[in-house]
């Protein structure tokens, strides 16, 4: 029965994230900028990964940018000139991170 338990317990602490990553992703979306130019390579990223489910991390004007079917959702503080030089070249192509959690592991690793 304990064990029952601290599954819901988890379960709904991982639930309790997941919103709070969205609430914050639909906000900073609101605030966010784009150049016309970064904005048609986000659109060419998401046509040719297709599904759209998944969150693209990119690179753009020095700054941790998450996309989601060519849209900004969020643009982090997170100075790329900071992270070390493989995770620079990996966000300059960029990052797919299938669902939520990937995403927030991505982001707490680049130390948002």
């Amino acid at each position: 029965m304990n064990k029952h338990r601290i599954t819901l317990l988890l379960s709904a602490c991982v639930t309790a994230l997941n919103l709070t990553l969205a609430a914050a992703l639909i906000s900073q979306a609101k605030s966010a900028d784009l150049s016309p130019a970064s904005a048609a390579l986000v659109s060419a990223e998401a046509e040719a990964e297709g599904d759209g489910s998944s969150y693209l991390l990119l690179a753009v004007d020095g700054k941790v940018c998450v996309y989601q079917d060519g849209t900004l959702l969020l643009r982090t503080g997170i100075d790329v000139a900071l992270l070390p030089a493989a995770d620079r070249a990996d966000l300059a192509a960029g990052i797919y991170a299938e669902d939520a959690f990937a995403l927030a592991a991505y982001l707490e690793d680049f130390g948002a």
